[in-house]
């Protein structure tokens, strides 16, 4: 998700929506400041309008504290998840909002590809927040259907493809056993993920494959020993 609001942000900004009125007489940078000040002007009013509308707002969290061009420049947008999900509405209604200018873009298909895709998603989404931790047959063929469309959507408009987007093809389709993805914590796999690099980081790239299984399995071990006493 992180890739895709990264990529479509940065996308906006190209576009002649956000461009200052002397943009002819700035060099780049000061023009991309320029847009990403009206972009966040935007954003800022979107958070107040939902504030303002939904009473449940304020307590999800779900509003970025700042949005800078060293941010949109990573590959993916380093915020929390429930921050990408208020960004996701904010991405989806711009895309909707200006479709019709995005239309005379040369982009003006990438840009079709990405609200299709934001659609996509936003459905993903709201399986999961309808259902409780029993999932229906229905339910976890539409959680599939839905992601899969985000992903081929995403594709074909050129968004990156991180290892996490495969990973959610795994909950999707373990949704008919262990039930709704947004029932049970996968912050376990983020944090031994952070483990593995450091361990990889450790060793000597001579031995590298055979140091790092080693250490993980002490490591493993460990925890075991952990969780028996």
């Amino acid at each position: 998700m992180s890739t895709y609001l990264t990529f479509a942000l940065r996308a906006l900004l190209s576009t002649d929506i956000y461009k200052p009125g002397n943009s002819a007489v700035l060099d780049k940078e000061e023009n991309d400041k320029l847009s990403l000040m009206a972009l966040k002007a935007e954003l800022w009013m979107f958070y107040k309008h939902r504030r303002a509308t939904d009473k449940e707002w304020s307590k999800k969290g779900s509003e970025v504290w700042n949005l800078t061009l060293t941010m949109l420049a990573e590959k993916a947008l380093k915020c929390k998840a429930a921050e990408t999900h208020g960004l996701l509405r904010f991405v989806v209604m711009t895309l909707e909002k200006y479709k019709t200018v995005l239309e005379g873009n040369e982009n003006s298909h990438m840009f079709d590809l990405l609200r299709r895709a934001g659609c996509a998603a936003e459905a993903f989404d709201q399986i999961m927040n309808e259902h409780s931790r029993v999932f229906p047959q229905d339910a976890c063929d539409a959680l599939h259907t839905r992601y899969h469309r985000f992903i081929q959507l995403c594709s074909r408009a050129g968004v990156p493809f991180l290892p996490k987007g495969h990973l959610m093809y795994h909950l999707a389709s373990q949704a008919r056993v262990k039930g709704n993805p947004r029932m049970y914590s996968t912050y376990v796999d983020e944090s031994y993920n952070g483990a593995i690099a450091k361990v990889c980081r450790s060793v000597h790239r001579r031995h590298w494959a055979m140091a790092v299984y080693r250490k993980l399995q002490m490591l493993e071990a460990l925890a075991t020993s952990s969780a028996d006493d």
